[in-house]
């Protein structure tokens, strides 16, 4: 969804709508839909946008490789400008720290679906989990241990190497 900043009083404007997959251009397979709130106010030319998004996709878990629903909530705050024209813009300049977090928009257009997409990419965990106590694949034949334990451990003889570093430990 597009929004116009000049539509935007400077008392702030609510929005609530449903982002398209299609614009969101991201490779993910989304179990719900995705719903952004939020308000945009407006002061000359800056606008601050405040909301929250809700969605659930669907991930693997990075252990034992098993789909599962990740529900996504957040918040976000995002600050906008213009784009700088090419006479405010100079080989030497540098970003002060005000300007960091400032996203700009063009032609009077902010695109939602940008604010959205960034905010989920934040929010996606970096270790996908199914459950926090996953036990994983086995390393030798790939059975699920969540599903089912195997006998590798004892056909290959496998032992840990930290074994005989415990024992000396525990006394």
């Amino acid at each position: 969804m597009l929004i116009t900043v000049k539509d935007i009083p400077i008392t702030g404007k609510h929005y609530t709508c449903q982002i398209r997959e299609k614009d969101l251009e991201m490779d993910l397979k989304f179990l719900k839909p995705v719903l952004f709130d939020g308000t945009a106010y407006k002061s000359s030319d800056d606008i601050r946008l405040c909301g929250h998004i809700t969605t659930c996709i669907e991930v693997s878990c990075h252990r034992c490789l098993e789909a599962f629903p990740l529900e996504l909530s957040a918040d976000f705050e995002v600050y906008y400008r213009p784009y700088p024209t090419q006479a405010e813009i100079s080989d030497d300049s540098e970003l002060s720290l005000g300007e960091l977090g400032v996203m700009h928009y063009e032609e009077n257009v902010i695109d939602l679906a940008v604010v959205t997409r960034d905010t989920i990419i934040v929010e996606m965990p970096m270790k996908l989990l199914c459950k926090e106590d996953c036990l994983g694949l086995c390393p030798h034949c790939g059975e699920n241990h969540n599903k089912k334990q195997c006998n590798c451990h004892e056909e290959h003889n496998i032992s840990n190497p930290f074994k005989a570093f415990f024992k000396q430990t525990a006394m």
